[in-house]
């Protein structure tokens, strides 16, 4: 027989919420806490899942919260004590505007999320989907980390997928952090995607509800559709 032990639990203080936007523009909130050791590790943030669930919480400055790791990986909070709460502390409140872009954020018709709609222009937004692009197993574009990715976005340099194939080289060359070396496996990885599947580069677009598997079934379809 087989025995499954109840997940450890610990609490520790709420310090803040930040609210992360993602490629397909969902704001969500992560917990920053005071650091609590959580079988075996150092917690220092924690999932809070969506904005309807911190817009019914009643989360306040410094509460008393309850954490978990969901799945035994992902820290998650999973309770407020609120009868601990300090006199006069502050309510924390939803964010009106993007924390990338400061456009006015709106509310699914699920009621359940937030997301920003400017997805041409928000930065994180781009960054996001150019990221999942590059990762390992639909591009595998090598170097472009989310952070070098920001630094081209900081200078105009990308705005979109076909950008990554014209980056100005000689101005990167000048840039903080690329050296010789850096640039040339760079050049490498991205003249390497170019022999990308066409399968992984339909499902590296970042369309909702195309991952690699949907992508396979489509470009099968178009192709015996063609024969």
């Amino acid at each position: 027989c087989a025995i499954k032990f109840a997940p450890e639990e610990v609490s520790t203080h709420l310090i803040d919420i930040v609210w992360q936007v993602g490629r397909t523009g969902k704001v969500t909130p992560v917990a920053k806490l005071n650091p609590v050791k959580l079988m075996g590790t150092i917690v220092k943030k924690a999932s809070l899942h969506n904005y309807k669930e911190v817009s019914e919480s009643d989360l306040h400055f410094n509460d008393t919260v309850i954490i978990r790791k969901a799945g035994d990986i992902i820290p998650e909070v999973i309770n407020i004590l609120k009868n601990l709460r300090q006199d006069k502390s502050n309510p924390i409140e939803c964010p009106s505007k993007c924390p990338s872009c400061q456009t006015i954020l709106e509310i699914t018709s699920t009621g359940v999320d937030l997301f920003c709609p400017n997805a041409m222009e928000c930065s994180d937004q781009i960054v996001g989907k150019l990221s999942y692009y590059c990762q390992r197993n639909l591009a595998n574009i090598v170097g472009l980390s989310e952070k070098n990715l920001h630094k081209f976005m900081e200078k105009n340099y990308i705005k979109d997928i076909p950008d990554l194939y014209n980056l100005p080289w000689d101005e990167i060359k000048s840039m903080e952090g690329f050296g010789n070396k850096s640039i040339e496996n760079l050049q490498k990885s991205i003249q390497n995607s170019k022999q990308i599947s066409d399968y992984k580069f339909l499902a590296g677009l970042g369309i909702e509800g195309v991952g690699s598997e949907v992508a396979k079934l489509i470009i099968e379809q178009l192709y015996d559709k063609q024969n």
